[in-house]
């Protein structure tokens, strides 16, 4: 969607002004999804018994996510 097509729906028939740039992509940020996946393997390691197989690999997969968020981080 162009941006006066964008203004004309949002703007009231482009009477208004939007101050806001339209975001084509709509997608959210790397920077979140990352967080939102490592903070949803700290709960899983949290619940997990010590003795999981699968405790290792998510372990490891934490720890690249911390490598990764401390990079890309927005502030």
């Amino acid at each position: 969607m162009n941006k006066e097509k964008w203004n004309e729906l949002f703007c009231e028939n482009g009477e208004g002004f939007n101050p806001y740039d339209y975001d084509e992509t709509g997608r959210e940020p790397l920077w979140s999804k990352v967080s939102s996946r490592r903070d949803k393997l700290v709960r899983l390691l949290n619940g997990m018994n010590d003795s999981d197989p699968r405790r290792e690999s998510y372990e490891a997969e934490h720890a690249e996510l911390v490598k990764l968020y401390e990079e890309i981080k927005p502030f």
